[in-house]
């Protein structure tokens, strides 16, 4: 590609499928192999987004970018899914195993259960209220809810695939290659509009949608396709349990070392 813009699929609207539409930036973000455009067809339940103007605040124009109306699982967890999806019929698999707070784990179970693939779904019991109880009942769809901490959680999801020779999904590549679509929404957006856009603003619970959008910049402008000058900053707001560079400048690090991650709580 000569721009950016030879990445989007005109033959897709946003409000239908930001996968579809950007399916071509997939593999320019390192997804190897990348699906093809037929497999996110026949995986893809609906992964639309919009944009919509709020009024100006303190003369700052706002714009709010909508990932949940559109989108099948009613959350971005939806381009997750979907991609997931695509990726594990590619390699012929028929049953996985995958771990989350509840809106990742809805929208597996959601895609999974459509396409015939059968999923055991680990979560915390406190997050229960997340889940659609119409497709507990589904045929294939399996749900382990203990009263453990989210990072316990997915401990006891890996120790399960692990033992059964499940796979465990999505892998972590998956995941940043999904926001990819994202990155690419928000660019047109961004550019395409009558104002510049300077910030975006987002809630980060682990920052895989953050790192994964900014993953695409990144790769855009390194291969030439757009000006570094042109990509928005980041306003990100997260828990500070989750957010290991709180724990550094607490100490007066200047980087992220081994002793801020906590992969598991402690006592």
């Amino acid at each position: 590609p000569s721009s950016w813009r030879d990445l989007v699929d005109e033959r897709y609207e946003p409000d239908r499928s930001l996968l579809l539409r950007y399916w071509r930036a997939l593999a320019l973000v390192g997804l190897r192999p990348a699906p093809s455009l037929s497999s996110l067809q026949q995986a893809s339940l609906g992964e639309g987004a919009r944009v919509l103007p709020l009024p100006p605040y303190c003369d700052v124009e706002l714009l709010v970018c909508d990932e949940t109306s559109l989108m099948s699982s009613g959350t971005n967890k939806a381009l997750d899914a979907c991609l997931t999806v695509a990726m594990i019929e590619r390699q012929g698999v028929g049953r996985v195993v995958t771990s989350s707070g509840g809106n990742l784990g809805h929208a597996l179970a959601r895609y999974c259960q459509v396409r015939g693939i059968e999923a055991f779904c680990f979560q915390p019991r406190s997050t229960g209220y997340k889940l659609d109880a119409s497709m507990l009942g589904s045929p294939g769809i399996h749900l382990v809810s203990a009263e453990l901490p989210e990072p316990e959680i997915k401990a006891l999801a890996r120790r399960f695939a692990e033992r059964f020779g499940l796979l465990h999904v999505p892998e972590l590549p998956w995941r940043l290659a999904a926001s990819a679509s994202r990155a690419m929404f928000l660019l047109e957006v961004v550019l395409s509009g009558p104002q510049s856009v300077e910030w975006i603003a987002q809630a980060m619970c682990a920052g895989y949608g953050p790192v994964g959008i900014y993953d695409c910049f990144a790769a855009l402008v390194d291969r030439g396709l757009l000006a570094a000058e042109r990509v928005p900053k980041l306003l990100g707001v997260q828990q500070q349990a989750n957010a290991p560079m709180v724990r550094a400048w607490s100490e007066g690090a200047a980087e992220i070392g081994p002793r801020h991650r906590r992969s598991l709580p402690t006592a």
